[in-house]
């Protein structure tokens, strides 16, 4: 009888360590999460793996707000690869949670590192877009070396029909036009806001291999714009 209780008393006692020793195991920060979940992305390429992590940031690291905005960014990228319309959601899930990290969410894009003077070498304004519904939503800019120039956009969402970089992605994407809403918006005089004269603009985007708008979106403001 004594050996029973004593049996059962150490198998008790065992169970019990992990316990007892699960506040010395120490936890991964965001940060490390983070650049484990970015190198599943971009280097083993193991997309699903990845979300999973960011998501992890997200959800355990919400105090952590630049570090949760680059997560929930990366999510959204991830999404777009794997060519889900989740994407959508998490782009603007950064904006619309995390409107003071905005700027932080844009990570390595391919305007990040540029200066003003290298600028589409013409040292205009340039930015990072993405599509969200019928707009296209500003991530990151890197502003014009000119007196005048557009800036102070990052965040703000503007029509797709009447931005070169909108053009572009519905002129080249197979789903683009159902980007499109049930109406072209009119916002100047030379905005185009019928389908069949977008179409055809469409149309010579794809042939010349670039969009371009010239006081579409705003009298006075030009833009050109490529896929990459």
């Amino acid at each position: 009888m004594k050996q029973k209780k004593s049996v059962v008393l150490v198998i008790i006692l065992l169970v019990g360590v992990p316990f007892l020793f699960s506040d010395l195991i120490p936890q991964e920060s965001a940060k490390e999460l983070f650049e484990k979940a970015l190198y599943l992305e971009e280097t083993k390429g193991d997309l699903e793996k990845a979300i999973e992590l960011y998501e992890r940031v997200v959800e355990d690291f919400p105090d952590e707000r630049a570090t949760a905005a680059k997560a929930l960014f990366h999510i959204g990228v991830c999404y777009e690869k794997l060519g889900l319309e989740k994407a959508r959601k998490a782009f603007q899930k950064v904006v619309e949670d995390y409107p003071d990290q905005v700027e932080m969410a844009k990570i390595e894009s391919p305007v990040a590192d540029a200066g003003p003077s290298e600028t589409i070498c013409s040292g205009e304004t340039a930015t990072l877009e993405v599509p969200i519904d019928d707009t296209m939503l500003i991530l990151d800019e890197v502003t014009s070396k000119h007196f005048l120039g557009a800036s102070g956009n990052v965040g703000t969402r503007w029509p797709i029909h009447a931005t070169s970089t909108g053009k572009a992605l519905i002129a080249f994407d197979q789903t683009g036009p159902d980007r499109l809403g049930a109406e072209l918006t009119y916002l100047t005089s030379k905005t185009i806001t019928q389908f069949d004269k977008l179409e055809k603009e469409l149309g010579d985007i794809r042939r010349r291999g670039f969009a371009e708008v010239v006081d579409e979106l705003e009298d006075g403001l030009s833009g050109v714009a490529a896929v990459v």
